[in-house]
């Protein structure tokens, strides 16, 4: 029961992050063909939000293992259906929808890459916390000179 809002955060979050930045590469590439630069500017701003949203799946690794993982797996299903039937994206409506940045999104190169990444993630072994050195001993605080440690056995001066 713990990992199934894990399994959901990495459901959702790639599918959103996936959708947001295949729309962000179909501005950018509209934006390149045509010369302006108004829709390059949104095309920026939505990759970055698809982004944190795929970024938020490898930070809920603390919550459940099962995040980033169900994403891995999602972004390799979505390869696997790249490759088995390119044309599914054009006949759903979704392909002129995103002006073609879905076709370059389900491309090999990147669900592999945000796959291994989030595999990656999930398996990663958090690094050892750095301990900050103690501070330097101040001035004495005791209205009595220090007396130097005897050695063990033999008897210090009595106060």
């Amino acid at each position: 029961m713990r990992h199934l809002g894990g399994i959901l955060v990495g459901f959702f979050g790639v599918v959103v992050g996936l959708v947001v930045i295949a729309a962000a590469l179909g501005l950018t590439q509209r934006a390149v063909e045509q010369f302006t630069r108004a829709p390059l500017l949104l095309g920026t701003v939505l990759m970055l939000i698809g982004g944190a949203a795929i970024g938020a799946v490898a930070i809920f690794r603390r919550m459940s293992i099962a995040a980033p993982l169900t994403g891995a797996v999602v972004a390799l299903l979505l390869t696997l259906a790249g490759v088995l039937t390119p044309a599914w994206p054009y006949q759903l409506g979704l392909g002129r929808a995103f002006g073609g940045g879905l076709s370059m999104l389900l491309s090999l190169q990147v669900p592999a890459l945000l796959a291994g990444v989030l595999v990656m993630t999930s398996v990663g072994v958090a690094a050892p916390r750095v301990v900050s050195p103690a501070a330097p001993a101040g001035p004495a605080t005791d209205p009595f000179p220090p007396y130097a440690q005897p050695p063990w056995g033999v008897p210090g001066p009595q106060r």
